[in-house]
């Protein structure tokens, strides 16, 4: 089971992903925004899926997950970085070429994990 945090909002609809085949298995909202331990920021509430969601999908609808990651990560498709921490993206590049940019922020990746 995969525990996603809601920072932003309270779990309602439209505001967490609806996956055929991974449908949230239990939403929890909290009385109040509270200080959550795991995430090391407040949260209104969070939600828990059988399946792992993409960082597309946690970024989108800006949840927060407290287990164990990277904190940065290559998004290729949209060719930025993603603090997965944070939920923000750090750089991005607009160029024809993705292969000089991966090539690159490889090895800034592997240092910023370390």
């Amino acid at each position: 089971m995969y525990r996603y945090y809601s920072t932003e909002r309270p779990v309602s609809l439209g505001t967490y992903p609806k996956i055929r085949g991974n449908m949230p298995i239990n939403i929890e909202n909290f009385k109040t925004k509270i200080y959550v331990h795991e995430i090391n920021r407040e949260a209104y509430g969070y939600l828990e899926y059988e399946h792992e969601l993409t960082d597309k999908q946690i970024f989108g609808y800006e949840l927060c997950t407290g287990r164990n990651r990277a904190r940065y990560v290559l998004d290729k498709k949209n060719m930025a970085i993603l603090d997965t921490k944070n939920n923000c993206w750090v750089c991005g590049v607009d160029t024809k070429r993705p292969d000089l940019f991966e090539d690159k922020i490889k090895e800034l990746l592997d240092l910023a994990n370390r």
